[in-house]
Order: structure tokens, then sequence, then C-alpha cells
């Protein structure tokens, strides 16, 4: 099993900005979410956990990952009671107004307008979801990961 560190590292009034890290794969990105707002769907980051990322066929963004457990589920008919958020994702995005709830990775980080962002983004997907399987392209991830979220400010 793959372990990955997301350590939130910096945050502005809208974002939250995260190193995504592994001692097990070759993967070291940055991570760019909403900010914490009491785990509240489609405005918050993720609470701190453990949870496990696994393939995602997104309507909207295609081939992604999905967290899954915890407080999330990738599905809105399994929502934990005690927690009411599904469909938390990782998609490429750059900016926090283009996320709801998920993280968007990134090959740098830098601001825009005042806020946090990551630049590159679908080239960090890219490399994610290289670090977890190299057969990506057809969706063939034999191998989950565990990801440690983590408040590192």
């Amino acid at each position: 099993m793959i372990r990955i560190y997301q350590d939130r590292i910096e945050q502005s009034e809208d974002a939250c900005l995260s190193r995504i890290h592994s001692d097990d794969v070759d993967l070291d990105i940055f991570g760019l979410e909403r900010r914490w707002q009491g785990n509240r769907s489609n405005i918050s980051c993720i609470p701190a956990g453990v949870y496990t990322l696994v393939p995602w066929a997104s309507p909207k963004f295609g081939n992604v990952l999905a967290y899954v457990g915890g407080t999330v589920s990738p599905y809105q008919d399994d929502v934990p009671e005690h927690a009411g958020r599904w469909g938390c994702l990782v998609h490429p995005a750059n900016y926090w107004k283009d996320l709801e709830g998920c993280t968007a990775p990134g090959m740098d980080r830098g601001w825009s307008s005042d806020n946090l962002c990551v630049w590159k983004s679908r080239d960090a997907m890219i490399v994610l979801m290289d670090a977890l399987s190299p057969r990506r392209r057809e969706m063939e991830m034999k191998t989950t990961a565990i990801i440690h979220v983590r408040w590192a400010i």
C-alpha cells in the first residue's frame, strides 16, 4: 500500500495550500483546496484524517481520484450519517473558486488576485496518477493509496 501525505502548509482568506508527497513513490507536488469551513459540503476542505484514494470516473473531469473514508464517500447515496460529504475528488484546477470541496494538484504554487493558487495542475495530475499506477491511462489502477491529510500550520 502506498502512503501519501497531504500536509496543509499555508492558508489565505479563501484557500488552503498543501504539499502532497510520499516516501514510497516519486511524488512531491502541491495541492489547493478551499479553506476550512466546518466540513460544509461543496465549500470546505475535508477534515484532517486518513483516507483512501481510489480511481474515479467523473462525468465532469474524466479519470480522477476520490477520497474515501472518514467523513467522505464518493457516492451521494452512501454518505456517512455523521458527515454528509460525498464526491470529494482530486482533479485539475488552478484556482480555489474552481473547487467544491475537492483538491487540485499543482506542480508549482503562486498567488493570483491576492489568493493562493497552483500552476500546471494537469501536469501534476499526471504525476500523481503515474505515482499510483503506470497504467493510469487505462484506469486499471490495481494499487490504491492511503492518504494522510494533516495540518502543518
